[in-house]
């Protein structure tokens, strides 16, 4: 398995990612207890700049590219995935949910009282 300086890790992690310090520091942490398979595709990648990793059906490359996160992201997500798949899937849903949330339209909704009065309500 080929050795990441953690100097290099730290830099990429505040340049490329633009982590602050606690957060570098605290990436630094969790990406030393990835699962093997993912520290060697990180490793892969920064040696390389390609992975085609993929976890429980997720690929790196979907998790770049169509979810549009950031390769260190993608990387703890991937760990996610291997270590606890449902609750990581839950999390994507998540995601898209609230993509689709804040797409723009319009609606209309209207104010005006109903001409029917709801008499089903049952009067106690």
């Amino acid at each position: 398995m080929k050795t990441i300086k953690y100097i290099d890790l730290y830099n990429r992690l505040r340049n490329d990612e633009e982590l602050t310090i606690v957060q570098a520091i605290r990436s630094i942490v969790k990406i030393r207890h990835f699962d093997p398979e993912i520290k060697a595709a990180l490793a892969q990648w920064l040696e390389t700049g390609k992975c085609d990793l993929v976890v429980e059906d997720v690929s790196f490359n979907e998790l770049t590219q169509e979810e549009e996160m950031k390769p260190f992201l993608a990387f703890k997500m991937l760990d996610w995935l291997k270590r606890e798949p449902l609750l990581a899937y839950q999390c994507l849903a998540q995601r898209h949910m609230l993509d689709d949330l804040t797409q723009t339209g319009t609606a209309h909704i209207s104010t005006a009282q109903p001409q029917d009065v709801d008499k089903s309500d049952i009067e106690l």
